[in-house]
């Protein structure tokens, strides 16, 4: 089964509200809440960054992209939309979107990582936020890699292709950039379930 509501809130950035830190004072992972405007219409978008005393999570930043990766999804107006878990959709695929695929992938803690997409946030004329919206349709979650969960994990039936979140900044200038995440235990080699290769 995979994200059954998977899309992309399109926006400008309002601010980024991060959890209470103080242990049990939020669920099993830490987030930063992006708020977007569009129009009238206001959303939030939760981003999953670990715990600022746990796994640290991974993380890649692409400077520039292609605007031709995604050129259907750029096109679209503000607001929630859902797509297709197809590679013509505008969906997003962290392996197989060649433009998309990290060189490498650096560890970070919670607040470091969020500190980056604030700041590209803060400058960007549009966010584009990719994830499963939530049931109320006011937001995303699951704005991460959503793939390559091995088996025992309570998210393996998750797992899919052309579903992955990630949170992308459209320049005033037109550069289209992107940060990227995963968690630690997730593969970065799967097969066309989205399921871990041995």
């Amino acid at each position: 089964m995979s994200l059954p509501r998977y899309g992309v809130a399109i926006g400008t950035f309002v601010k980024l509200v991060r959890d209470n830190p103080k242990p049990g004072a939020y669920g099993q992972w830490y987030h930063g809440h992006i708020h977007l405007k569009a129009g009238s219409a206001k959303f939030k978008c939760s981003v999953d960054v670990s715990s600022p005393q746990g796994l640290p999570m991974f993380y890649a930043m692409i400077s520039e992209l292609d605007l031709k990766t995604i050129d259907k999804v750029v096109q679209l107006g503000d607001g929630i939309h859902k797509l297709k878990s197809t590679s013509k959709s505008g969906a997003l695929d962290y392996l197989r979107l060649p433009d998309l695929k990290p060189k490498s992938w650096k560890k970070g803690k919670a607040d470091s990582i969020l500190d980056k997409m604030e700041e590209r946030a803060k400058k960007a004329k549009r966010v584009l936020v990719f994830g499963d919206r939530f049931k109320t349709n006011d937001g995303m979650h699951d704005v991460h890699y959503n793939q390559g969960d091995p088996d025992d994990s309570q998210w393996f039936k998750s797992n899919g292709i052309w579903q992955d979140g990630a949170v992308l900044f459209l320049s005033k200038t037109g550069v289209l950039s992107a940060i990227l995440t995963r968690f630690p235990n997730q593969s970065m080699n799967t097969d066309t379930n989205g399921n871990p290769i041995p």
